[in-house]
């Protein structure tokens, strides 16, 4: 959430090789569970697919930014998906990202606590939800979706709970910065993990606002001092270095 996935979106769905899912985010191995296997394979059929290709080349593409975070979606997703699908996760600098969800929160009028505040509360707020999820209760998007804005850039955890399910070498990191910078190189490298032929990629791609007002340097410094560890476990098990210096 708020590293990209809108964008990257944009630029997978202009290839005819893809079929991406009508809602722009599925959500079925996170929130819509419950509805059962047969729910996710209806969405795909009504577009004249099955869930999974079966001698139809395109690929379906489902951009779910939740199933990261969600600790029960990888095991969902493993029994019912093929263990060799293809997967991408982008990441963000985990304090920027924590910092643009939370003002993300408060424009929507989620939010009423300060920066710090906010960041204070929230080991409690997603506590609630722990027993909530573990139990599979989890079609309501609640504190744990809405509030996780220092737990979901501990990013090195979700990755290995992923690969607990699915082979590592099936699994694209790209950096969001790089993303956006440099679009082209981030797309050649996402087609070849596909199996895709590159094509041109479109003009115009919607990306989801920058909402304005800078970090505080309080909230900063909290924030660069929380992901010190995380980003270190981060850097060994990947390379991806977003440490820096308060």
């Amino acid at each position: 959430m708020r590293s990209g996935t809108s964008f990257l979106r944009g630029l997978l769905t202009a290839h005819p090789g893809i079929a991406a899912s009508r809602d722009a985010e599925p959500q079925f191995f996170s929130l819509h569970w419950a509805d059962g296997p047969a729910a996710y394979a209806r969405q795909w059929r009504r577009m004249g697919l099955p869930l999974w290709p079966l001698g139809n080349t395109r690929l379906r593409l489902d951009v779910s930014p939740y199933y990261l975070f969600h600790p029960l979606a990888p095991a969902r997703a493993a029994s019912v998906l093929p263990r060799e699908i293809p997967i991408i996760a982008v990441l963000r600098d985990p304090a920027e990202r924590a910092w643009s969800h939370y003002r993300h929160s408060l424009a929507r009028g989620a939010e009423h606590l300060g920066g710090l505040a906010a960041l204070d509360a929230e080991a409690g707020r997603l506590a609630a939800d722990a027993a909530r999820i573990a139990a599979g209760e989890d079609r309501e998007a609640g504190a744990h979706q809405r509030f996780s804005y220092a737990a979901r850039g501990d990013y090195a955890a979700q990755l290995g709970n992923w690969w607990r399910f699915f082979p590592q070498d099936r699994c694209l990191l790209i950096r969001s910065d790089t993303l956006f910078r440099d679009p082209a190189a981030a797309m050649a490298r996402v087609w070849d993990h596909l199996g895709l032929a590159p094509v041109a990629l479109p003009d115009a791609v919607g990306r989801n606002a920058v909402l304005p007002a800078a970090m505080p340097d309080a909230v900063g410094l909290r924030l660069i001092e929380h992901f010190a560890e995380p980003n270190r476990r981060l850097k060994a098990l990947t390379g991806i270095d977003f440490s820096r210096r308060g």
